[in-house]
Formats: C-alpha cells, structure tokens, sequence
C-alpha cells in the first residue's frame, strides 16, 4: 500500500472570507445526517433516477478533481505515465477517501479489466439498516471518477455488497464502460 499523503499540509483556513481548502479544492464541512437527508430527498423526488443523479454527480466532480491534482502534483504526473505509476496513484486516491472520512477504503485488485476495492465502516452505509440493495451510489461513483481520470478511459463502478444490506464491508467492482 502507498504511503497516506499527508493532505493536512495543503489545507488553508481563510478565516475572513469563511473558507476551508483542501488540495487546493474549496470544501465545506457537513454532517453526514445532512448527506442522508439529501439523498433520501432526491429517492423520494425522482425516484431510481435519483440514483443515477448521485452516481453521474460523484463521477463527473471525481473526474475533474483527480486530473486536477494529477496535473498539479509533478510525482502523479511522473506516475501517470507508466503503468505501475497508476497503481501508486489508484492508491493515493483510496487514501484520500480514507483520510475524508468516508470509511477505511481498501484496493484489494488493480489491473486487468476489472478492479475491486472494499470499504469499511461506509460513513453512507452506516446510515442505514436492513436495505434490499447497496446505498453507497456516491461513493460508487467517485470511484469510478477517480478510475476514469487515473486510466485516461472511460469506467463505471458497480457496489456489490453493501454493510447497509448487512454484509461485513462494502464491495466495489470497477470495469471499463460499455
């Protein structure tokens, strides 16, 4: 596993202007009981569609962010360039998950024409209990954002197992789109 970034060093408190950046993204800090509320708003307005909202949502700001700090960090821009640089970067990017709190992210296969990565402790799927399928749309879909920008073609990700269906972890399988 690639050593966590420490991305503490890169986060900027403008305390006149009430702004918290982080990798040089502006971020706000939010319970995630305001994160449920949201997306138990979105289900109940457009229905399965909402879903696919969150996922497409999540993807598209992951895309955008990842090459973002790819161009901006002169190691992942080395990295991008070999095969196992990707590897380090894919890693990278599960630590950034980890350390954002969204659970212990862990990339249990890199390579081939499929990746799995597992989640523990989801910060989504905690939320809820005894689900007939996978709540962790989000995640699946920042996942698949970060996989998009890191291999340079397009991917979708699929959650497999969810801890709110009560399965030990959440599971995550990521493949090549179409």
């Amino acid at each position: 596993m690639a050593k966590a970034i420490d991305w503490v060093k890169d986060t900027k408190f403008v305390d006149e202007k009430g702004e918290i950046w982080i990798l040089g993204s502006r971020v706000a800090i939010v319970n995630i009981n305001l994160f449920k509320s949201f997306r138990d708003n979105m289900l109940k307005i457009a229905g399965p569609a909402g879903e696919r909202m969150i996922y497409l949502s999540a993807r598209e700001h992951t895309i955008k962010y990842v090459k973002y700090m790819i161009k901006k960090s002169r190691i992942a821009q080395l990295a991008s360039k070999t095969g196992l640089g990707k590897k380090y970067i894919t890693e990278q990017v599960a630590q950034i998950l980890t350390q954002f709190g969204y659970g212990k992210m862990t990339v249990e296969k890199i390579g081939g024409e499929e990746m799995i990565a597992s989640l523990e402790n989801s910060v989504i799927g905690m939320q809820y209990e005894n689900s007939e399928k996978p709540v962790c749309t989000h995640i699946a879909g920042l996942i698949a954002g970060g996989a998009t920008a890191i291999y340079g073609k397009e991917y979708d990700c699929k959650e497999t197992e969810c801890i709110a269906k009560g399965d030990p972890v959440c599971r995550f399988v990521i493949r090549p789109k179409g």
